[in-house]
């Protein structure tokens, strides 16, 4: 989601796309017998997007708000700090989304969700050509294992389909008389779509920080359907009354990285938060 579907199950918040490759807005499980508000400060000590990376080896701060209607519909706002050698805490964007949630407390379960992304115009993330994106994911949970699948459509210049499917296990320990629980979430995950993203992100920023190639060589391997990543994470949260900290680890192995156009290698980067719900 930065994690994936079940990341944030306990505490109740969606993180934003951006975040943990985009695709897999967390279709977490709220109580859904009344309206919820979240608001979070989340941390990632390295910004990555299916693997592909910026050069200045940037981090990130996101502080976000939501509600969540009883019935399932759900907005939300986050803002996007970046920070590196060159930028301290520099505002780059902010997101909002808006979705539905269904089948909470059910063992199949899931969300549609629409996000649109407002960069600052100078923002150099390869991201940052995706103007607003579309999707859902669905979640079907076992005794032993819980499945999940994603499809997506990112709009950009052009239009890049996507989709991912992972497993995951939710251990959970409960301390009723603290009104507490924590819950381990170790996950694996494969990101799939095609890359126009890249293709329009060579041609706005070419003259930065980017090999010479052709054209035509990005345009034939960015509309190709390939595995964009596997990534695998550890999510822990701790979850006290109608507060919440979460910490996870995540290793991302980039896949059919452009030649020319694409910075990435398989790296580890951690993650880290806290937030309330009311």
């Amino acid at each position: 989601m930065i994690a994936r579907i079940q990341f944030l199950l306990l505490a109740g918040i969606a993180m934003p796309l951006f975040l943990r490759a985009q695709d897999t807005t967390q279709t977490t499980k709220p109580d859904t017998r009344r309206n919820v508000f979240t608001a979070n400060l989340d941390f990632q000590s390295r910004i990555s997007y299916y693997g592909r990376t910026d050069s200045l080896k940037s981090s990130l701060l996101n502080p976000s708000i939501g509600y969540q209607l009883k019935m399932g519909l759900y907005a939300q706002a986050s803002m996007i700090f970046i920070n590196n050698p060159v930028q301290s805490l520099d505002y780059t964007a902010t997101i909002f989304e808006g979705g539905y949630r269904f089948g909470q407390n059910k063992k199949f379960s899931g969300n549609i969700f629409y996000n649109q992304y407002l960069y600052e115009k100078d923002t150099r993330l390869i991201q940052s050509v995706v103007k607003s994106q579309t999707g859902f994911n669905v979640a079907y949970e076992t005794k032993v294992i819980t499945f999940n699948i994603n499809g997506n459509l990112k709009f950009s210049n052009k239009t890049d389909v996507g989709a991912a499917a992972g497993l995951d296990h939710l251990f959970l320990i409960r301390y009723p008389n603290q009104h507490a629980a924590i819950g381990i979430n170790p996950s694996a995950y494969a990101y799939f779509g095609t890359q126009n993203f890249s293709h329009t992100y060579y041609e706005q920023k070419k003259l930065f920080n980017l090999i010479p190639t052709t054209p035509e060589v990005v345009t034939k391997n960015s509309e190709q359907f390939n595995v964009l990543s596997y990534e695998f994470s550890l999510p822990v949260v701790f979850v006290y009354k109608k507060f919440n900290a979460t910490l996870s680890g995540t290793y991302v192995m980039p896949q059919h990285l452009i030649s020319g156009v694409e910075t990435g290698s398989n790296m580890f980067y951690f993650s880290a938060g806290v937030g309330v719900r009311i």
